[in-house]
């Protein structure tokens, strides 16, 4: 309705943290992802639901090459 003409999708995981999208891939970037628990410590949503952020960036990966492909 505000003429905004580029697609937009918005998915939202209860409990995610504002990283989902961002985070590294476990398999490309393994350096980057042992940072995990040193993240949980700075980011108190993604510490207090860890298990579940972790899925979650696997599931917003794949939604988002999904959706630009």
């Amino acid at each position: 309705k505000a003429n905004y003409d580029k697609d937009v999708k918005v998915i939202i995981y209860p409990h995610g943290s504002h990283l989902n999208g961002l985070m590294p891939n476990r398999e490309r970037e393994k350096k980057l992802y042992r940072m995990i628990p040193f993240i949980g410590l700075m980011y108190r949503t993604f510490g207090k639901f860890r298990k579940v952020n972790l899925s979650y960036f696997e599931k917003s990966e794949k939604e988002i090459i999904e959706w630009i492909n």
